[in-house]
């Protein structure tokens, strides 16, 4: 009885991980149409000879915060959770020193930066969070 409540509970844990994942996996296609919506809104809400410079605008925001956040903005988004202090949160799980242990694009911690064999949900939770930085970006 206790194998069959230890496998039980094992693909429940198995399908917790592959129903986090095909979320991210599904929203992060649709995280890129808000940005076209945002694209062709922009370039037909302006007048005729400012459109192209407005697509450009869009274009290049978009392509620069991707990058931006990843060398600044995932660091910042550990290191920084209760405030400038930089003290550690809940659970010692961010901080400075978290964040320089886990989240610098460079270095033993780069392992983190991107998708994990081990821990897909890492991965496609970064895309998302970097859509999202992007999504803001257009914003503004």
């Amino acid at each position: 009885m206790e194998e069959q409540i230890a496998a039980v509970i094992a693909q429940a844990q198995v399908t917790n991980t592959f129903f986090a994942e095909a979320y991210y996996f599904l929203t992060i296609p649709l995280m890129l149409l808000i940005h076209v919506g945002f694209l062709s809104y922009e370039m037909g809400a302006t007048r005729v000879k400012n459109v192209l410079s407005s697509g450009i605008k869009n274009l290049l925001a978009f392509a620069f915060t991707i990058v931006t956040f990843y060398f600044f903005g995932w660091w910042f988004y550990w290191a920084l959770p209760t405030g400038f202090t930089g003290s550690e949160g809940y659970m010692a799980i961010s901080g400075i020193a978290y964040a320089n242990a886990i989240a610098l694009p460079w270095g033993d911690s780069a392992q983190y930066m991107g998708p994990n064999m081990g821990d897909h949900a890492s991965g496609v939770f970064w895309g998302a969070f970097a859509l999202f930085a992007a999504t803001t970006a257009s914003i503004a």
